[in-house]
């Protein structure tokens, strides 16, 4: 397996949405990664909220009823499509 280096644009590090926000930053971000491409589009509201319930990825903080994703869950989500 190659190593797969890509860099994040600074935009991201407070980067901060719902689980729909976060479906479409993936998206956008694995369109960008040659090596996944084949996954652009893949990531979805349902996909990201199953990734949570099964423990992929951390869940996401809350503010009042809202939960909010950031870069944490936006690297997470980059890492399991690697792998």
């Amino acid at each position: 397996m190659k190593p797969l280096l890509i860099s994040l644009p600074d935009a991201l590090a407070h980067w901060r949405g719902t689980a729909q926000d976060l479906a479409d930053k993936c998206n956008e971000v694995l369109a960008g990664v040659p090596s996944l491409a084949d996954d652009a589009g893949a990531a979805n509201e349902r996909l990201i909220r199953h990734y949570v319930q099964v423990g992929v990825l951390t869940p996401p903080e809350r503010e009042g009823r809202e939960a909010v994703f950031g870069l944490r869950q936006i690297v997470e989500f980059l890492a399991t499509r690697y792998l």
